[in-house]
């Protein structure tokens, strides 16, 4: 691919990030859901233009999340998580060792989980009150690890038909 029909397309891939990410902002619902498909962008943006274009896609990407978009808390969250994923995810998966995969996904998961807590706690102070919560500490964290695995397994759905079925096209 030559170098113009990368930064065209690494253009494009950040404009629909942007605009995922600023949806997620400003609409009352589907927050994870608008974030979810920003990082779906990533991962097509790696098939297509590359590692090295999609990661400088993902930090200008990140740069103008954190100005354009009034909710830090979204920003940071793209930033922190939905954004690094598609990246660590090639990476890993590159092991080609299932039990290994899993552990480095969950701690990865895991730890950006707490430090996200921590950074809305410690920066959005009142936001997130969790003595307050009608069931068990456990049963969230439990939901959120149930959830995480079916993000990857639909992240890895999608890489899946965007190789077999929508490549073609993007080249």
């Amino acid at each position: 691919m030559n170098k113009t029909s990368s930064i065209t397309r690494g253009g494009t891939f950040a404009a629909l990030s942007i605009l995922f990410i600023y949806l997620s902002s400003i609409l009352p619902t589907n927050k994870l859901a608008l974030l979810t498909l920003s990082s779906f962008i990533i991962v097509a943006s790696i098939i297509t233009i590359g590692i090295k274009a999609s990661f400088i896609m993902y930090v200008s990407v990140s740069i103008l999340s954190i100005f354009l978009v009034s909710s830090k808390g979204i920003a940071l969250t793209y930033v922190m998580f939905f954004g690094l994923y598609g990246f660590l995810k090639l990476f890993i998966e590159k092991l080609r060792k299932l039990p290994l995969e899993i552990i480095i996904k969950f701690l990865f998961f895991n730890i950006i989980l707490v430090l996200i807590y921590s950074l809305y706690e410690k920066l959005f102070i009142g936001v997130i009150d969790l003595s307050n919560l009608k069931f068990s500490i456990y049963l969230l964290i439990a939901a959120a690890q149930i959830i995480f695995i079916i993000y990857d397994y639909i992240l890895t759905l999608f890489v899946s038909y965007f190789n077999d079925k929508l490549l073609k096209k993007f080249l």
